[in-house]
Protein backbone atom coordinates (compact mmCIF):
# COMPACT_ATOMS: atom_id res chain seq x y z
CA UNK A 1 0.00 0.00 0.00
CA UNK A 2 1.73 3.23 -1.06
CA UNK A 3 -1.09 5.81 -0.17
CA UNK A 4 -1.80 7.74 3.03
CA UNK A 5 -3.93 9.60 4.91
CA UNK A 6 -3.94 12.47 7.61
CA UNK A 7 -6.88 13.28 9.91
CA UNK A 8 -6.51 15.39 12.99
CA UNK A 9 -9.00 14.75 15.72
CA UNK A 10 -8.97 15.97 19.44
CA UNK A 11 -9.29 14.29 22.75
CA UNK A 12 -9.87 14.74 26.05
CA UNK A 13 -7.50 15.98 28.67
CA UNK A 14 -7.07 13.57 31.53
CA UNK A 15 -6.99 16.59 33.70
CA UNK A 16 -9.15 18.95 31.93
CA UNK A 17 -13.24 17.85 30.71
CA UNK A 18 -13.17 21.05 28.53
CA UNK A 19 -9.35 20.79 27.03
CA UNK A 20 -8.25 18.08 24.53
CA UNK A 21 -4.81 17.32 22.99
CA UNK A 22 -4.65 17.43 19.29
CA UNK A 23 -3.67 13.57 17.53
CA UNK A 24 -2.96 13.02 14.08
CA UNK A 25 -3.97 9.83 12.81
CA UNK A 26 -1.90 8.13 10.06
CA UNK A 27 -3.71 5.60 7.69
CA UNK A 28 -2.41 3.12 5.72
CA UNK A 29 -4.55 0.91 4.00
CA UNK A 30 -6.10 -0.56 7.27
CA UNK A 31 -3.56 0.14 9.38
CA UNK A 32 -3.78 3.64 11.69
CA UNK A 33 -0.61 5.17 13.80
CA UNK A 34 -1.50 8.58 15.80
CA UNK A 35 0.48 10.64 17.91
CA UNK A 36 0.13 13.50 19.89
CA UNK A 37 1.07 17.26 18.08
CA UNK A 38 1.41 18.12 22.24
CA UNK A 39 -1.05 21.13 21.15
CA UNK A 40 -3.76 21.75 23.62
CA UNK A 41 -6.90 23.65 23.30
CA UNK A 42 -10.35 24.14 24.65
CA UNK A 43 -12.70 21.50 23.08
CA UNK A 44 -15.08 24.12 22.11
CA UNK A 45 -12.52 25.66 19.15
CA UNK A 46 -11.84 22.67 17.75
CA UNK A 47 -13.48 22.50 14.01
CA UNK A 48 -13.56 18.34 13.62
CA UNK A 49 -14.97 18.22 9.99
CA UNK A 50 -11.82 20.73 8.69
CA UNK A 51 -9.36 19.24 11.27
CA UNK A 52 -8.32 22.57 12.30
CA UNK A 53 -8.56 25.57 15.48
CA UNK A 54 -11.73 27.77 14.54
CA UNK A 55 -11.33 31.62 14.82
CA UNK A 56 -8.43 33.82 13.96
CA UNK A 57 -6.90 33.93 17.67
CA UNK A 58 -2.81 33.90 17.47
CA UNK A 59 -3.09 30.21 19.52
CA UNK A 60 -5.24 29.25 16.51
CA UNK A 61 -2.95 30.70 14.23
CA UNK A 62 0.47 28.72 15.66
CA UNK A 63 -1.60 25.49 15.84
CA UNK A 64 -2.70 25.37 12.56
CA UNK A 65 0.20 26.70 11.02
CA UNK A 66 1.62 23.60 12.97
CA UNK A 67 -1.02 21.25 11.52
CA UNK A 68 0.07 22.61 7.86
CA UNK A 69 3.80 22.05 8.16
CA UNK A 70 2.97 18.35 9.47
CA UNK A 71 0.86 17.50 6.59
CA UNK A 72 3.81 19.41 4.38
CA UNK A 73 6.46 17.13 6.25
CA UNK A 74 4.12 14.33 5.32
CA UNK A 75 3.83 14.86 1.71
CA UNK A 76 7.53 15.59 1.37
CA UNK A 77 8.49 12.44 3.60
CA UNK A 78 5.94 10.27 1.17
CA UNK A 79 7.49 11.78 -2.22
CA UNK A 80 10.80 10.98 -1.42
CA UNK A 81 10.14 7.30 -0.15
CA UNK A 82 8.58 6.52 -3.41
CA UNK A 83 11.21 8.57 -5.37
CA UNK A 84 14.08 6.08 -3.74
CA UNK A 85 11.30 2.85 -4.32
CA UNK A 86 11.68 2.43 -0.50
CA UNK A 87 9.13 0.06 2.05
CA UNK A 88 6.45 2.30 3.22
CA UNK A 89 3.66 1.96 6.15
CA UNK A 90 2.05 3.79 8.74
CA UNK A 91 5.04 2.98 11.11
CA UNK A 92 7.54 4.57 8.56
CA UNK A 93 5.66 7.54 8.48
CA UNK A 94 5.06 8.30 12.18
CA UNK A 95 8.54 7.78 12.43
CA UNK A 96 9.86 9.99 10.14
CA UNK A 97 7.69 12.92 10.85
CA UNK A 98 8.52 12.66 14.89
CA UNK A 99 11.92 12.13 13.44
CA UNK A 100 12.59 8.63 15.69
CA UNK A 101 13.51 7.00 12.75
CA UNK A 102 16.93 6.05 13.46
CA UNK A 103 16.61 7.20 16.59
CA UNK A 104 14.86 6.44 20.11
CA UNK A 105 11.73 4.46 20.04
CA UNK A 106 8.95 6.13 22.25
CA UNK A 107 6.47 4.31 25.20
CA UNK A 108 3.33 4.78 23.32
CA UNK A 109 4.52 3.47 20.19
CA UNK A 110 6.00 -0.16 22.28
CA UNK A 111 2.16 -0.08 23.85
CA UNK A 112 0.45 0.22 20.58
CA UNK A 113 2.90 -2.08 19.07
CA UNK A 114 2.00 -4.70 22.25
CA UNK A 115 -1.57 -4.55 21.64
CA UNK A 116 -1.50 -5.02 18.04
CA UNK A 117 0.96 -8.40 18.49
CA UNK A 118 -0.77 -9.33 21.64
CA UNK A 119 -5.13 -8.37 21.36
CA UNK A 120 -5.82 -11.59 19.27
CA UNK A 121 -3.71 -13.76 22.07
CA UNK A 122 -4.96 -12.74 24.90
CA UNK A 123 -8.08 -13.60 26.88
CA UNK A 124 -10.72 -11.05 27.99
CA UNK A 125 -9.64 -10.93 31.14
CA UNK A 126 -6.35 -10.62 30.55
CA UNK A 127 -6.68 -8.00 27.93
CA UNK A 128 -9.35 -5.81 29.95
CA UNK A 129 -6.34 -5.98 32.74
CA UNK A 130 -3.73 -4.88 30.27
CA UNK A 131 -5.93 -1.81 29.21
CA UNK A 132 -5.86 -0.58 32.62
CA UNK A 133 -2.26 -0.68 33.25
CA UNK A 134 -2.19 0.94 29.68
CA UNK A 135 -4.64 3.88 30.62
CA UNK A 136 -2.82 4.22 34.11
CA UNK A 137 0.59 4.67 32.26
CA UNK A 138 -0.98 7.25 29.94
CA UNK A 139 -2.45 9.03 33.06
CA UNK A 140 0.91 8.76 35.48
CA UNK A 141 2.94 10.61 32.14
CA UNK A 142 0.19 13.02 31.38
CA UNK A 143 -0.36 13.83 35.00
CA UNK A 144 3.14 13.38 36.71
CA UNK A 145 5.31 13.78 34.47
CA UNK A 146 3.43 16.39 32.62
CA UNK A 147 4.56 14.72 28.82
CA UNK A 148 1.87 12.58 27.02
CA UNK A 149 5.43 10.67 25.83
CA UNK A 150 8.87 9.55 27.02
CA UNK A 151 11.62 8.14 25.03
CA UNK A 152 11.85 4.21 26.05
CA UNK A 153 15.77 4.86 27.08
CA UNK A 154 14.30 7.18 30.10
CA UNK A 155 12.38 4.73 31.46
CA UNK A 156 14.76 3.33 34.53
CA UNK A 157 14.10 2.76 38.10
CA UNK A 158 12.88 6.18 39.27
CA UNK A 159 10.13 6.02 36.80
CA UNK A 160 8.92 2.61 37.74
CA UNK A 161 9.45 4.10 41.66
CA UNK A 162 7.32 6.78 40.72
CA UNK A 163 4.62 4.59 39.06
CA UNK A 164 4.15 2.66 42.15
CA UNK A 165 4.04 5.82 44.42
CA UNK A 166 1.08 7.08 42.16
CA UNK A 167 -0.75 3.81 42.07
CA UNK A 168 -0.92 3.26 45.79
CA UNK A 169 -1.95 7.34 45.85
CA UNK A 170 -4.20 7.44 43.02
CA UNK A 171 -7.77 8.26 43.78
CA UNK A 172 -9.88 5.50 42.38
CA UNK A 173 -12.58 6.04 39.58
CA UNK A 174 -16.40 6.36 40.81
CA UNK A 175 -17.59 2.53 41.86
CA UNK A 176 -13.50 1.79 42.06
CA UNK A 177 -11.20 0.76 45.18
CA UNK A 178 -8.06 2.35 46.00
CA UNK A 179 -5.38 0.37 44.23
CA UNK A 180 -4.08 -2.04 46.90
CA UNK A 181 -0.39 -3.24 47.67
CA UNK A 182 -0.62 -6.42 45.76
CA UNK A 183 -2.79 -4.93 42.54
CA UNK A 184 0.44 -2.11 41.97
CA UNK A 185 2.67 -5.05 41.86
CA UNK A 186 0.08 -6.43 39.33
CA UNK A 187 0.33 -3.33 37.12
CA UNK A 188 3.98 -3.34 37.16
CA UNK A 189 4.34 -7.28 36.34
CA UNK A 190 2.45 -6.36 33.29
CA UNK A 191 4.36 -3.19 32.45
CA UNK A 192 7.17 -5.15 33.12
CA UNK A 193 5.95 -7.78 30.51
CA UNK A 194 5.53 -5.00 27.78
CA UNK A 195 8.51 -3.82 28.30
CA UNK A 196 10.02 -7.32 27.85
CA UNK A 197 9.09 -7.00 23.93
CA UNK A 198 10.99 -3.62 23.52
CA UNK A 199 13.95 -6.38 24.76
CA UNK A 200 13.18 -8.63 21.82
CA UNK A 201 12.97 -5.86 19.52
CA UNK A 202 16.23 -4.54 20.77
CA UNK A 203 15.13 -0.79 21.80
CA UNK A 204 16.22 -1.66 25.35
CA UNK A 205 19.23 -3.27 26.16
CA UNK A 206 18.29 -4.02 30.10
CA UNK A 207 14.53 -4.32 31.44
CA UNK A 208 14.20 -1.60 34.61
CA UNK A 209 11.82 -3.37 35.85
CA UNK A 210 14.03 -5.99 36.87
CA UNK A 211 15.36 -4.03 39.58
CA UNK A 212 11.70 -3.80 41.18
CA UNK A 213 11.65 -5.63 44.60
CA UNK A 214 7.75 -7.17 45.02
CA UNK A 215 6.89 -7.17 48.21
CA UNK A 216 3.53 -8.86 48.46
CA UNK A 217 1.09 -9.14 50.89
CA UNK A 218 0.05 -12.69 51.97
CA UNK A 219 -3.85 -12.42 53.07
CA UNK A 220 -5.95 -14.81 54.45
CA UNK A 221 -8.16 -16.54 51.94
CA UNK A 222 -11.47 -16.82 52.87
CA UNK A 223 -14.02 -19.77 52.66
CA UNK A 224 -17.27 -20.98 53.54
CA UNK A 225 -16.77 -23.45 56.19
CA UNK A 226 -19.12 -26.87 56.27
CA UNK A 227 -22.03 -25.17 58.01
CA UNK A 228 -21.83 -22.42 56.01
CA UNK A 229 -21.69 -24.04 52.44
CA UNK A 230 -24.95 -26.65 53.42
CA UNK A 231 -26.62 -22.89 54.72
CA UNK A 232 -26.39 -21.75 51.03
CA UNK A 233 -27.17 -25.29 49.38
CA UNK A 234 -30.29 -25.74 51.64
CA UNK A 235 -31.93 -22.32 51.44
CA UNK A 236 -34.65 -21.00 49.22
CA UNK A 237 -34.24 -17.33 48.55
CA UNK A 238 -37.59 -17.28 47.01
CA UNK A 239 -36.55 -15.84 43.95
CA UNK A 240 -35.62 -17.61 40.79
CA UNK A 241 -32.68 -16.09 39.63
CA UNK A 242 -30.83 -15.79 43.21
CA UNK A 243 -31.36 -19.35 43.43
CA UNK A 244 -30.11 -20.26 39.95
CA UNK A 245 -26.90 -17.66 40.83
CA UNK A 246 -27.01 -20.17 44.25
CA UNK A 247 -27.06 -23.32 42.36
CA UNK A 248 -23.77 -21.62 39.53
CA UNK A 249 -21.68 -20.58 43.18
CA UNK A 250 -22.17 -24.23 44.55
CA UNK A 251 -21.43 -25.80 41.64
CA UNK A 252 -18.11 -23.91 42.17
CA UNK A 253 -17.54 -25.06 45.23
CA UNK A 254 -17.41 -28.59 43.99
CA UNK A 255 -15.34 -28.35 41.08
CA UNK A 256 -13.13 -25.46 41.66
CA UNK A 257 -13.77 -23.58 38.31
CA UNK A 258 -13.79 -20.08 38.07
CA UNK A 259 -16.62 -18.06 36.40
CA UNK A 260 -15.41 -17.81 32.70
CA UNK A 261 -15.06 -21.62 33.20
CA UNK A 262 -18.54 -22.36 34.06
CA UNK A 263 -19.77 -19.88 31.80
CA UNK A 264 -18.06 -21.65 28.74
CA UNK A 265 -18.34 -25.30 29.77
CA UNK A 266 -20.28 -27.14 27.20
CA UNK A 267 -21.55 -30.90 27.00
CA UNK A 268 -17.75 -31.56 24.88
CA UNK A 269 -16.08 -31.16 28.42
CA UNK A 270 -17.54 -33.81 30.26
CA UNK A 271 -16.37 -36.82 29.46
CA UNK A 272 -17.00 -40.63 30.90
CA UNK A 273 -14.16 -43.14 31.91
CA UNK A 274 -14.95 -47.23 32.07
CA UNK A 275 -16.42 -47.36 35.09
CA UNK A 276 -19.18 -44.29 33.81
CA UNK A 277 -17.74 -41.89 35.92
CA UNK A 278 -17.59 -38.25 35.10
CA UNK A 279 -14.92 -36.31 34.27
CA UNK A 280 -14.49 -32.59 33.55
CA UNK A 281 -11.91 -31.87 31.14
CA UNK A 282 -10.93 -28.10 31.24
CA UNK A 283 -8.34 -26.19 29.31
CA UNK A 284 -7.22 -23.44 31.76
CA UNK A 285 -5.38 -20.53 30.08
CA UNK A 286 -3.77 -16.89 30.17
CA UNK A 287 -3.87 -16.50 26.66
CA UNK A 288 -5.39 -17.75 23.57
CA UNK A 289 -1.99 -19.78 22.72
CA UNK A 290 -0.11 -20.13 25.49
CA UNK A 291 -0.11 -20.85 29.58
CA UNK A 292 -2.25 -23.60 29.08
CA UNK A 293 -2.65 -25.92 31.70
CA UNK A 294 -4.97 -29.02 31.50
CA UNK A 295 -7.10 -29.84 34.42
CA UNK A 296 -9.20 -33.27 34.98
CA UNK A 297 -11.86 -32.87 37.67
CA UNK A 298 -13.53 -35.91 38.89
CA UNK A 299 -16.96 -34.96 39.75
CA UNK A 300 -18.77 -34.94 42.72
CA UNK A 301 -22.19 -35.53 43.20
CA UNK A 302 -23.94 -32.73 43.54
CA UNK A 303 -22.20 -30.81 40.97
CA UNK A 304 -23.55 -33.25 38.60
CA UNK A 305 -27.05 -32.80 40.33
CA UNK A 306 -26.49 -29.33 39.24
CA UNK A 307 -25.45 -30.17 35.84
CA UNK A 308 -28.51 -32.25 35.09
CA UNK A 309 -31.70 -29.65 36.71
CA UNK A 310 -30.29 -26.97 34.04
CA UNK A 311 -29.87 -29.78 31.34
CA UNK A 312 -33.08 -28.76 29.59
CA UNK A 313 -33.22 -24.90 30.54
CA UNK A 314 -33.74 -22.95 27.65
CA UNK A 315 -31.02 -20.59 27.69
CA UNK A 316 -28.80 -23.59 28.37
CA UNK A 317 -30.21 -25.26 25.18
CA UNK A 318 -30.32 -22.20 22.27
CA UNK A 319 -26.76 -21.52 24.00
CA UNK A 320 -25.45 -24.98 23.48
CA UNK A 321 -23.82 -24.92 27.29
CA UNK A 322 -24.07 -26.64 30.52
CA UNK A 323 -25.34 -23.77 32.71
CA UNK A 324 -27.62 -20.61 32.66
CA UNK A 325 -24.51 -18.15 33.56
CA UNK A 326 -25.90 -14.48 33.38
CA UNK A 327 -22.64 -11.50 32.93
CA UNK A 328 -20.59 -10.73 35.64
CA UNK A 329 -22.13 -7.84 36.71
CA UNK A 330 -25.39 -9.34 37.66
CA UNK A 331 -23.67 -12.82 38.75
CA UNK A 332 -21.80 -10.43 41.46
CA UNK A 333 -24.65 -8.41 41.89
CA UNK A 334 -26.62 -11.45 42.97
CA UNK A 335 -24.14 -12.88 44.87
CA UNK A 336 -23.93 -9.53 47.04
CA UNK A 337 -28.14 -10.13 47.75
CA UNK A 338 -27.34 -13.83 48.32
CA UNK A 339 -24.45 -12.63 51.18
CA UNK A 340 -26.60 -10.32 52.84
CA UNK A 341 -29.45 -12.53 52.96
CA UNK A 342 -27.60 -15.23 54.50
CA UNK A 343 -25.46 -12.65 57.05
CA UNK A 344 -22.47 -14.40 56.30
CA UNK A 345 -19.49 -12.22 57.46
CA UNK A 346 -17.52 -11.62 53.92
CA UNK A 347 -18.78 -11.55 50.62
CA UNK A 348 -19.27 -14.41 48.08
CA UNK A 349 -17.13 -14.12 44.98
CA UNK A 350 -15.90 -16.76 42.58
CA UNK A 351 -12.33 -16.95 44.02
CA UNK A 352 -14.20 -17.79 47.66
CA UNK A 353 -15.82 -20.76 46.06
CA UNK A 354 -12.54 -22.13 44.64
CA UNK A 355 -11.01 -21.62 47.42
CA UNK A 356 -13.88 -23.63 49.20
CA UNK A 357 -12.98 -26.23 46.88
CA UNK A 358 -9.62 -26.20 47.82
CA UNK A 359 -10.28 -26.27 51.54
CA UNK A 360 -13.33 -27.58 52.77
CA UNK A 361 -14.56 -29.68 49.91
CA UNK A 362 -11.40 -31.41 49.16
CA UNK A 363 -7.52 -31.08 51.71
CA UNK A 364 -10.66 -31.32 54.21
CA UNK A 365 -11.74 -34.92 53.26
CA UNK A 366 -7.90 -35.69 53.21
CA UNK A 367 -7.68 -35.14 49.00
CA UNK A 368 -3.71 -34.53 48.49
CA UNK A 369 -2.55 -30.78 48.19
CA UNK A 370 -0.69 -32.42 44.89
CA UNK A 371 -4.53 -33.37 43.83
CA UNK A 372 -5.94 -29.98 44.63
CA UNK A 373 -3.50 -28.38 43.29
CA UNK A 374 -4.16 -30.06 39.67
CA UNK A 375 -7.95 -29.90 39.95
CA UNK A 376 -7.27 -25.91 40.35
CA UNK A 377 -5.25 -25.67 37.42
CA UNK A 378 -2.57 -24.34 39.22
CA UNK A 379 1.10 -24.10 37.51
CA UNK A 380 2.72 -24.41 41.08
CA UNK A 381 2.20 -26.42 44.04
CA UNK A 382 2.92 -23.29 45.92
CA UNK A 383 0.06 -21.00 44.59
CA UNK A 384 -2.32 -23.81 46.33
CA UNK A 385 0.01 -23.47 49.63
CA UNK A 386 -0.71 -19.75 50.06
CA UNK A 387 -3.51 -20.65 51.17
CA UNK A 388 -3.34 -20.00 54.82
CA UNK A 389 -5.98 -22.86 55.99
CA UNK A 390 -4.63 -25.05 53.11
CA UNK A 391 -1.39 -24.84 54.90
CA UNK A 392 -2.93 -25.43 58.50
CA UNK A 393 -4.91 -28.51 56.94
CA UNK A 394 -1.90 -30.19 55.38
CA UNK A 395 -0.02 -29.85 58.53
CA UNK A 396 -2.92 -30.88 61.24
CA UNK A 397 -3.39 -34.39 58.44
CA UNK A 398 0.46 -34.85 58.13
CA UNK A 399 0.89 -34.43 61.96
CA UNK A 400 -2.07 -36.26 62.75
CA UNK A 401 -0.79 -39.63 61.51
CA UNK A 402 2.28 -38.64 62.89
CA UNK A 403 0.84 -38.31 66.18
CA UNK A 404 -0.87 -41.91 65.48
CA UNK A 405 2.73 -43.29 64.73
CA UNK A 406 4.16 -41.97 67.91
CA UNK A 407 0.84 -42.51 70.50
CA UNK A 408 2.52 -44.45 73.98
CA UNK A 409 1.79 -48.01 73.75
CA UNK A 410 0.63 -50.04 77.17
CA UNK A 411 3.99 -50.30 78.22
CA UNK A 412 4.97 -46.96 78.12
CA UNK A 413 6.31 -44.81 81.22
CA UNK A 414 4.15 -42.07 79.21
CA UNK A 415 0.83 -44.76 79.75
CA UNK A 416 1.31 -44.60 83.41
CA UNK A 417 2.20 -41.33 83.77
CA UNK A 418 -1.14 -40.42 82.56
Amino acid sequence: MRNYSLKFLIRSSVNSVNKGLIYCRISVGSVRKEFSLKREIDISKWDQKVGYVKGSSQQAIDINSYIDKVKFDAAAIHKEILDNKKPFNADILKGRILGTINGEPMLLELLNDFFELFTSKLEEGSLKNYRTTDRYLKEFMTLKLKTDDIRLTSIDFNFIAQFESYLLKRKPDPKQRRCSNNTVIKHIDRFNRILGLALKKQWLIINPCSFYEKNIIMREHQCLDEKELSKLENTDFKNEQLNTIRDLFVFSCYTGLAYMEIKALTPSHIEFDSDNDQWLKIVRKKTKRYSEKRMSILMLPKAIAILKLYKDYPKCIRKKVCLPVPSNQVYNRSLKKITEFLDFSFGLTTHIARHTFATTVTLNNDVPIETVSDMLGHKSIRTTQSYSKVKEMKIKRDMKNLQKKFEPNNNSILRVLR
